[in-house]
């Protein structure tokens, strides 16, 4: 009995399912191929998209690495640079018997070079000063920043103790000379402003002449504390005698001591 129905059911349903497909079956296939379309396009569309961001981040990655090499390019043609700039130089001082130059690293070297470039400016106020006295005095500022910049270049360790004088000094003394030049241009410096400036001028002459001393002030120092060693190692040694030494003339010492 329940065979019967079992298979009465099942009868039923076959019927159920035949008539819904008749009646909707192009519709279902309709409906499964469009479904199968939008899948198919959404499986395309992810690949195509982590096919986009994987290209991309590789050229990043590239770029980056290019970025990194024109860089580091960048940093050894500076450095080649440098390297040739104080090569020239120790060849420039090898043909005229000068001692070699020793390197300088990028801040002494950018330092130094705005320094050139404040002189250079010093340089063209002056031609330009017609008062004669004050020309001549500015000569001689010009001069001196000359003699301390090249002795800067050869001991460059002492650029930091000069900081002050060529970050501060040498740029104001430039910007006095450019307004007395246009005061002087103009037509109204005025007597009191033109002696006013040459007095300034002077003392500030001066200055770098002792700027320029201190320079080697340790060079002075070990100089005679060299001597000294060696006049005692005479002494010691039985070569020279207190008496060969108080026969030389005092005016002898100084002069030898000033070369």
């Amino acid at each position: 009995m329940k065979n019967q129905k079992s298979g009465t059911v099942s009868i039923l349903v076959v019927i159920v399912v035949f008539l819904l497909l008749k009646k909707f079956g192009p519709a279902l296939l309709g409906l499964i191929r469009l479904s199968l379309i939008l899948f198919i396009v959404l499986v395309v569309a992810a690949v195509v998209l982590i096919i986009f961001f994987a290209v991309r981040g590789t050229q990043k990655t590239e770029r980056a690495g290019s970025r990194k090499t024109a860089s580091d390019g960048d940093g050894e043609q500076t450095d080649n640079a440098n390297a040739g700039d104080t090569a020239a130089e120790n060849s420039a001082a090898e043909d005229t018997g000068a001692e070699a130059l020793p390197p300088l690293d990028d801040s002494q070297r950018e330092i130094l070079a705005g320094a050139r470039e404040v002189l250079k400016a010093l340089r063209r106020h002056t031609v330009r000063i017609r008062h004669t006295e004050i020309r001549g005095v500015c000569e001689q500022i010009c001069e001196r920043a000359e003699m301390i910049l090249r002795a800067l270049r050869k001991k460059p360790q002492a650029i930091p103790k000069l900081r002050q004088f060529l970050n501060y000094y040498l740029p104001t003394i430039e910007k006095i000379l450019a307004k007395y030049v246009r005061l002087e241009e103009s037509g109204t410096p005025g007597d009191d402003i033109t002696e006013s400036t040459r007095l300034h001028l002077e003392d500030i002459r001066l200055a770098l002449e002792n700027q320029h001393k201190a320079i080697f002030a340790d060079d002075r120092l070990d100089l005679s504390v060299e001597m000294e060693a060696l006049r005692l190692a005479c002494l010691r040694d039985g070569l020279l005698t207190e008496e060969d030494f108080a026969a030389i003339p005092r005016e002898t010492e100084k002069q030898n001591l000033t070369i």
